[in-house]
């Protein structure tokens, strides 16, 4: 019982961080980048309003794991470099998409920029601007900036015409999805431990798998390859997200922090990686619709949107959470 309320109780902290506290700094967060354009008779359009607070709510959610981790609330510092980075972070991946610009080129430009570039290039160099002054030791920020741009680049690769195999597309996928989950890590000021490093790209490769998995229909109509609109098995990805689910859980378990903040971090890493089961069990049960054959083209956007707001679906989440938290609560005893 008491298991369950700490569940509800997980929920509930992340619900308020998200809907009430990190709302109101996005708020604070647009009002400030319109100010900025306003000098130049610009604003933010709807589309970047909305990319900008969704990227933040990921930024407050990694604050909040790894400041639990460490065992001390983010500073005002740090919940700034925070929100910027969230507000980075869309601007340079449609940027890059859309341009066909590299990591290095889009820098080159942050560096040296002009005074007529686009309200999205102003915007990137405005926030890598205040990422910069507003870190106190940019290198270990710039070194997973530069890992993660690499990354990026090479995701490109998913939009192109050539066909990737398996394998690519996991290095390519995971890379990302690490990369950039330890630049969200390197905003907090404390250094990384040994193995944490480790710990936090397996997590990046979740996360990573999770959004492919969630954005499937959107990436086969857009042409991108990813795991999984690649498959035509779901029970490899399935067994595959399960297996790193453990590891991934299993390697935080054994970092060198008190056991009360490890458990505190997993507890709210945890909901996150269930929604992602979640949609993968909806998934098997298409393809298995489907004579045991996943294949994507055959199912409409309904079936392969994955809605977490249904009652079902939400029980299901909290039921992966329990379990997990269980096996949590036994590695840490």
């Amino acid at each position: 019982m008491s298991l369950n309320i700490n569940i509800y109780k997980t929920y509930f902290n992340l619900g308020t961080k998200i809907y009430v506290i990190n709302k109101f700094r996005n708020r604070i967060l647009i009002n400030e980048l319109n100010s900025h354009l306003k000098q130049t008779g610009h604003r933010l359009s709807s589309t970047h309003i909305s990319r900008i607070s969704f990227y933040t709510i990921q930024s407050c959610i990694t604050n909040s794991w790894f400041s639990k981790l460490r065992g001390f609330a983010t500073s005002k510092e740090e919940i700034k470099k925070g929100l910027y980075l969230g507000a980075f972070t869309p601007i340079y991946d449609d940027l890059m998409d859309s341009s066909g610009l590299t990591h290095s080129e889009l820098i080159g430009f942050i560096e040296n920029g002009n005074e007529k570039s686009s309200v999205s290039f102003r915007l990137l160099q405005y926030l890598y601007n205040k990422l910069k002054k507003n870190t106190k030791d940019f290198r270990l920020f710039h070194h997973y900036f530069n890992i993660a741009g690499k990354a990026q680049t090479e995701s490109l690769k998913q939009i192109k015409g050539k066909s990737l195999t398996n394998s690519e597309l996991r290095k390519i996928s995971f890379d990302k999805g690490g990369y950039f989950t330890l630049l969200y890590r390197s905003v907090l000021n404390n250094p990384l431990i040994e193995n944490e490093e480790k710990a936090i790209y397996s997590l990046g490769n979740l996360l990573q798998l999770s959004n492919d998995i969630f954005d499937a229909y959107k990436d086969f109509h857009h042409k991108q390859q990813t795991l999984v609109n690649f498959s035509q098995n779901i029970n490899n990805l399935n067994d595959e997200f399960l297996e790193l689910t453990d590891s991934t859980i299993k390697q935080f378990c054994n970092l060198d922090y008190p056991s009360k903040n490890i458990k505190s971090a997993l507890y709210e890493i945890i909901p996150v990686l269930a929604r992602g089961i979640v949609c993968l069990d909806q998934f098997l049960k298409l393809q298995e619709k489907n004579n045991g054959l996943f294949e994507i083209e055959k199912f409409t956007r309904k079936e392969l949107i994955c809605d977490m707001e249904k009652i079902q679906n939400i029980k299901k989440c909290i039921n992966y959470s329990i379990y997990y938290k269980s096996m949590i609560s036994e590695l840490n005893n």
